[in-house]
């Protein structure tokens, strides 16, 4: 008898032991997660947006995670597809079938994003970062006025933003600059409403008499901290300087830099054409912008030429949609020289 309880016990133990493990294996537990792990990822990789989705990073398994702005690299493209890829082949590997309906509800809208992203990795000039309407020039400097002080924490990541600026729009003129050589710049109109923009919305005479709503919003936001207890009277006074000289004020330069000044205000359009740049409309040599400065990177040669572009980009996209009427009104704005950036067609292209 007492055999045959032990026999009975350690049934039971492998009993449950393989049911743990089958429920942590199941396609539900895989896809859970799958999605968990993909959610920190993207979290972990722009700050700014984590802060904007979720108000506490520990209840979502981001314990550490360091303080970034999303940096745009030459090769940036082809990782953003092949990561895609990935994320496709995982996902294909799990299944909707088994799962529950709840999941695969997710699965389905999580898996035709995904495809939309990787049709839409073919065509990555199409973004605009710094429109006239919504570009990051106008936008960033809202979205840090926005920026909600919970915790400490909150403060100290806010700072470490600021310090980043300088090469986040550094990134935007690369990703600009890639863009016009592949004869995808913004017409003149928009360039032109851009570089206002950049001298309205920071400017040096508000920030050095501490009026610009950066300087004021910190303050207010800081001072409600403050009566939380979460720093002192001295601790908020250097946290305020601290803004006012190596914080609000780094904004000025890069965001001033946006507005296409310097090297690229006097080569604005620079859309490469054999050797000469758009300047305002205007063919003449640049000699500060020489072509090799804005090529892209070893292996995609491909976008330097306005041919290459439309039949790569252009000729799939209409077949794949049929949008003729829309490719047509692109093409002709593309092509009028008063956008800025006239691209040679060829000729057998309808217009």
């Amino acid at each position: 008898f007492p055999q045959l309880l032990v026999c009975i016990s350690l049934l039971c133990a492998l009993t449950g032991a393989l049911t743990l493990v089958a429920s942590h294996t199941s396609p539900d537990r895989r896809f859970e997660q799958f999605t968990s792990q993909l959610f920190q990822k993207e979290m972990t990789g722009s700050t700014l947006n984590m802060h904007y989705t979720i108000a506490d990073p520990k209840a979502f398994g981001i314990s550490e995670y360091e303080p970034v702005l999303p940096i745009y690299h030459s090769y940036q493209p082809e990782d953003s597809k092949e990561h895609c890829s990935d994320l496709l082949h995982r996902l294909d590997r799990i299944g909707p079938d088994r799962l529950s309906p709840e999941n695969a509800y997710t699965y389905r809208l999580l898996h035709r994003s995904l495809e939309n992203d990787l049709a839409l990795a073919d065509f990555p000039y199409y973004n605009e970062p710094l429109s006239p309407s919504s570009g990051m020039q106008s936008q960033l400097p809202v979205l840090l006025a926005e920026y909600t002080f919970r915790t400490k924490r909150d403060v100290t990541d806010y700072l470490a933003l600021l310090d980043q600026i300088d090469d986040y729009f550094a990134s935007l003129l690369l990703y600009e600059q890639e863009k016009a050589a592949a004869g995808f710049f913004m017409p003149a109109c928009s360039s032109e409403k851009v570089r206002k923009q950049c001298d309205t919305i920071v400017t040096t005479e508000e920030l050095a008499q501490g009026t610009h709503f950066l300087q004021t919003t910190f303050e207010d936001r800081l001072s409600e901290l403050q009566k939380q207890g979460l720093f002192t009277p001295e601790e908020t006074a250097s946290l305020i300087k601290t803004n006012d000289h190596g914080g609000a004020a780094r904004l000025c330069r890069p965001v001033r830099r946006a507005a296409l000044t310097g090297d690229f205000h006097q080569c604005r359009f620079h859309c490469i054409r054999n050797n000469y740049q758009y300047c305002f409309g205007q063919k003449q040599q640049c000699p500060q912008w020489a072509p090799e400065r804005a090529r892209p990177a070893a292996g995609r040669k491909d976008l330097l030429s306005p041919s290459a572009v439309f039949r790569d980009r252009f000729l799939p996209f209409r077949k794949r949609t049929g949008a003729d009427a829309a490719c047509a009104i692109s093409e002709r704005a593309i092509r009028n020289p008063q956008s800025g950036c006239p691209v040679p067609f060829p000729a057998h292209t309808a217009f």
